[in-house]
């Protein structure tokens, strides 16, 4: 049961995520790797929930192609649950090497400092957002960790095409990390703007090294 302003209510629920070892893990880190020519890593994960939603759209369109999910894809951007006692800078470039095969290679790192509640009536976590700018090309098309994950490299108009067609239909990806990219984006062209962002502690910028 849940207590609310105007009484008591026979319902309300939320979800823990827990590790291996029964121990509730309450960060988690997205991030938008962005290769030397621009284009966009993100990957497709298996989300068996997507089954649920048998209507919704199937197809990435592609320039000059497409691929099909299948029933239970999701194309998102690399992230994932922060371990206890990882910072969340470690964390986020775990999961971007563990979810791309990148590694041994230095990177701009964009920090959304604020964390986000993504899901604050559902799922107790909060998640930090990055944009990684990456000075090497070199990434895995298919890599072991989640059961196998597909690895894609997409234009920017591609991933906005396939945001606005429901094809990339996470919250987290459709929504919050691509906001945040393009913040980074209008950060990198506009100094005043970026100053801004950094000054109200809202933007950390750093240098890094992503290696396994």
């Amino acid at each position: 049961k849940a207590q609310f302003a105007n009484g008591e209510f026979p319902y309300g629920a939320f979800v823990q995520c827990m590790n291996g070892k029964g121990e509730w893990v309450p960060r988690g880190a997205n991030i938008v790797p962005v290769l030397p020519d621009g284009r966009i890593l993100m990957v497709i994960e298996q989300r068996q929930l997507m089954a649920c939603f048998p209507y919704a759209p199937r197809t990435i369109v592609l320039t000059g192609g497409s691929r099909d999910l299948g029933e239970t894809g999701a194309l998102e951007f690399p992230g994932g649950g922060v371990e206890l006692g990882e910072s969340l800078t470690i964390g986020s470039l775990r999961e971007l090497f563990q979810e791309t095969g990148i590694a041994g290679q230095r990177a701009v790192l964009y920090r959304r400092v604020p964390g986000v509640i993504a899901f604050n009536a559902d799922i107790a976590g909060m998640n930090w957002y990055y944009v990684a700018f990456l000075s090497s090309s070199h990434f895995d098309d298919y890599v072991q960790d989640d059961g196998g994950l597909n690895v894609l490299a997409l234009t920017e108009s591609e991933v906005e095409r396939n945001i606005r067609n429901g094809v990339i239909s996470s919250g987290q990806a459709a929504i919050i990390s691509w906001a945040f990219y393009q913040e980074v984006m209008r950060a990198r062209k506009d100094a005043a703007y970026r100053e801004e962002l950094i000054q109200d502690g809202y933007l950390e910028i750093e240098g890094v090294v992503i290696n396994p």
